[in-house]
């Protein structure tokens, strides 16, 4: 659903510069196909596990990483945010959790744990 939504913007912001003069417009439509390529690349499956310690783990690849919540993480009853910190590597990196998702109780479980649990 995500990438039909991601589709439509791109499609509507190329149809929205050939209102422009030709160069212009060339040179938007070229960045924004651009733009879709780098977002479409970018979506990957993530799955989290927490342990009994409550450690949060993130799947990437074939490797489990152990991270960080970051104090800007969102959580909201119908979304949540995590901005997540994996130590000994320079960037964070954003997990969207959406309810559909994940089962109602797990989705329940992670909200509680990250506006309670954490130390």
């Amino acid at each position: 659903m995500l990438l039909v939504v991601l589709s439509i913007m791109h499609l509507l912001a190329v149809a929205s510069v050939w209102v422009l003069p030709w160069p212009m417009a060339l040179s938007l439509t070229v960045l924004t196909a651009f733009s879709f390529v780098w977002c479409w690349r970018r979506k990957r499956l993530v799955v989290l596990k927490m342990n009994v310690k409550g450690e949060l783990f993130v799947q990437q690849q074939e490797e489990w990483l152990e991270t960080k919540v970051l104090s800007s993480s969102l959580v909201l009853p119908y979304l949540t945010v995590l901005n997540l910190k994996v130590p000994n590597r320079r960037w964070s990196f954003n997990v969207l959790v959406l309810p559909d998702s994940v089962d109602a109780e797990s989705f329940r479980r992670l909200r509680v744990w990250l506006k309670w649990g954490q130390d």
